[in-house]
């Protein structure tokens, strides 16, 4: 069977680097047609499943897991991550994928798979994770706590997705329906000026979103945005907070990085960020994993495979909705070039179109995407709590344990 020809329809396909701890994270990189999907029905996901991380470059990628909530669905895994289907009347999935996230089950998890090329786990080592029982009070109260956090993130993606509408009603990419013809015609003229020779450059769906763009904009990103991209030199005995790809999460959170000194840091770990900054990533298969850069993350680094920049007339909130858009997303793959890896330069970026957006539109904008990012903030120190709870338990017993859900719930 061949997968890929059942690609592009509207079953979501979750692969490894769409799984997070506690989260799955999207746009998914590929969906399924009905075809595609009845195929691989033997995999498709229900609520309250448990995926995890079964192969990857390093250890930290593998023992990933999240639970599948039913904003989700359907949707269905590839061959690299494993599916437990908790027994509800012997454990609650709530619990189950808290344990397997906290220090021990993943500690346990990792103790079991092998280094070849990859890290590797298989389903038959992921069932011989042992699982320590609390009480059925304590096993509920947890279950408690990692519901609220997950109908918090819920909370958090649809502020966003409010944000995104906001935008799309102002600028009014609503009307905006791409054109499926597989013809354009251009002159030679065009085509040495423009430097690009490739036909998926020229199709027309992105000719409506020039000309609708036209209508509102006011310059390009080179003309209306600093970029920020003079190399710094680490200093090898200074630690450093470094930010990669694999640390950008949904609706543009950073969320995580590498901590290490100069010496130990990638060739390149080399641009300088500050609170506010958008990272905006220059590869094409990654087009949506940017983010704003908060106030935890001030002078930090991050790779050279991102451009960082920000807008005096457009605030930060503001220009990471625009830039996640549909339209804006399909202008930055048009700019993209290459074979093995296509990406876009500089200049590529600097010649994209930005419109011009109503400052009352902005304020609006950026109230709901600070407000999703405090949601999230809130979710992640619940799941965080119950994951430290877990851990007290195994530590000191059951009383300890309900004492940190307590302590932190009257916080």
């Amino acid at each position: 069977m061949k997968v890929a020809s059942y690609y592009d329809g509207t079953y979501r396909f979750i692969k490894t680097d769409n799984l997070r701890i506690n989260e799955i994270k999207g746009p998914y990189s590929h969906t399924l047609t009905k075809k595609g999907y009845d195929t691989l029905r033997r995999v498709h996901l229900q609520e309250g499943d448990i995926i995890v991380t079964i192969i990857g470059a390093t250890y930290d990628v593998i023992a990933r897991c999240a639970l599948v909530r039913p904003e989700l669905l359907p949707a269905t895994i590839n061959q690299n991550i494993a599916l437990i289907r908790a027994d509800r009347e012997k454990i609650s999935p709530e619990y189950l994928v808290t344990y397997m996230n906290c220090k021990y089950g993943r500690m346990y998890l990792e103790y079991l798979a092998r280094q070849m090329e990859q890290v590797n786990l298989n389903c038959q080592e992921i069932g011989k994770d042992m699982i320590v029982l609390p009480g059925s009070w304590l096993e509920k109260m947890v279950d408690k706590t990692v519901s609220a956090a997950y109908d918090l993130l819920s909370d958090a993606k649809n502020t966003f997705v409010k944000a995104e509408h906001i935008l799309r009603e102002a600028l009014r990419f609503n009307e905006y329906h791409p054109s499926h013809r597989q013809i354009s015609i251009r002159s030679m003229q065009e085509i040495f000026s423009a430097n690009r020779f490739d036909a998926e450059y020229y199709q027309p769906k992105y000719d409506a979103i020039l000309q609708q763009l036209a209508r509102i904009s006011d310059g390009t990103i080179g003309t209306r945005c600093s970029i920020y991209d003079q190399n710094f030199t680490p200093d090898a005995a200074t630690t450093y907070r470094y930010i990669e790809l694999a640390d950008i999460g949904n609706q543009g959170i950073i969320t995580g990085c590498t901590t290490d000194t100069g010496d130990n840091l990638p060739t390149r770990a080399r641009r300088i960020v500050h609170t506010g900054n958008l990272l905006v990533p220059s590869i094409e298969g990654s087009l949506q994993s940017m983010a704003l850069v908060s106030d935890a993350y001030d002078s930090a680094l991050c790779s050279t495979g991102f451009f960082v920049l920000d807008a005096d007339d457009i605030n930060s909130e503001t220009l990471l909705v625009l830039f996640k858009s549909a339209p804006m997303q399909a202008l930055l793959k048009r700019q993209c070039a290459g074979t093995i890896l296509t990406g876009f330069d500089k200049d590529a970026l600097c010649s994209i179109p930005l419109p011009v957006i109503p400052l009352d539109v902005q304020k609006q904008i950026q109230a709901s995407v600070r407000q999703s990012f405090e949601l999230r903030a809130q979710a992640v120190t619940l799941l965080a709590t119950a994951r430290r709870a877990v851990e007290c338990f195994i530590e000191q017993g059951e009383a300890a344990a309900l004492a940190v859900l307590a302590s932190d719930s009257e916080a």
